[in-house]
This record gives structure tokens, sequence and C-alpha cells, in this order.
């Protein structure tokens, strides 16, 4: 990305690295076959500045079953260097996708 906030001398990180950091967190933490992301709600809390150390941590909140289909729902804090708390996320992945047409 181009803009100015993600160059510099005090570049943020970009909201997309944000949003990804749930589905390497899940993997890291469940064991499950290649999953379908299927939605994320993130909050934005504080700047994310470029350079640091960062900690995500999470939990499954729910699992649910939707058409065939094994969903989990996680909620997600990510953590700047110092302890602040950059962002919050409910990420939401089909980690079982349902069989269709085998008979």
């Amino acid at each position: 990305d181009q803009h100015p906030l993600f160059h510099g001398d005090r570049p943020r990180i970009h909201p997309g690295w944000i949003a990804a950091r749930m589905s390497p967190y899940l993997h890291h933490t469940y064991e499950y076959a290649p999953s379908i992301h299927s939605k994320s709600h993130i909050q934005h809390l504080a700047p994310a500045y470029a350079g640091q150390t960062v900690t995500i941590g999470g939990r499954g909140v729910e699992v649910f079953e939707r058409k065939g289909h094994q969903y989990i729902a996680a909620d997600g804090l990510i953590l700047g260097e110092d302890g602040t708390r950059l962002a919050r996320v409910r990420h939401t992945t089909i980690f079982n996708v349902a069989k269709r047409g085998q008979d």
C-alpha cells in the first residue's frame, strides 16, 4: 500500500495485516484441515506502529453448524509490545467443509 500512513519515519501496521492475524492463531491453537474464512469484525483500539513485537491471544467462543459446514468463532486481542491494546477481533471460519455429492 502506498498510503503515507504506512511509510516514513513512523509507519503504521496495515489494517489488512491486523485482520489476518487470527487465521494463523487458530491454526496454531487448534488442529484442523484447511479452512475457509467466513467473516471478521475488527475494532481498532489504538494506532499500531510498525517495527514492534505484537502479541496475539484469543479463545474460541462458539462452534456451530450451518448448511453442513462446521464453524468456529474466536475472540482475539492484539497487543503492542508495551501492552497497549491495539485491536479486538471476532474471527469466524469454516473448519470442516460439508461433504457434497459423494454417494
